[in-house]
């Protein structure tokens, strides 16, 4: 099944078409019906999500190292993975205080 395919709504027999639908602070790929109201989503985007609450409250160990005259932050591949991070992504940084660094994504 392609993303932009219509999916038959198992609650009412209708045809669900694509939608982008918010979870959990995610836009995941999906499908709704537009008669009842039904929503499914796309089962890579879905897992990413249960990835996320499995990461949420961890804390995850990271090391720091040089190129340069820069410090780089090594973000773990589980956790790029869940926030759908890519190499040579921009990013903007906060200092909340002298210990705590925001990180937010574009």
């Amino acid at each position: 099944m392609k993303d932009n395919d219509d999916l038959k709504c198992v609650k009412c027999g209708k045809w669900a078409k694509p939608d982008t639908i918010r979870l959990e602070g995610f836009k995941v790929r999906g499908w709704k019906c537009k008669k009842c109201g039904e929503t499914y989503l796309h089962p890579v985007d879905a897992n990413r999500v249960l990835a996320y609450n499995k990461l949420k409250n961890e804390i995850i160990n990271s090391k720091l190292s040089y190129s340069g005259n820069s410090l780089i932050v090594r973000i773990p591949k589980n956790v790029a993975n869940v926030l759908g991070l890519k190499k040579g992504e921009n990013i903007k940084l906060t200092l909340e205080s002298p210990n705590k660094i925001t990180i937010i994504l574009e």
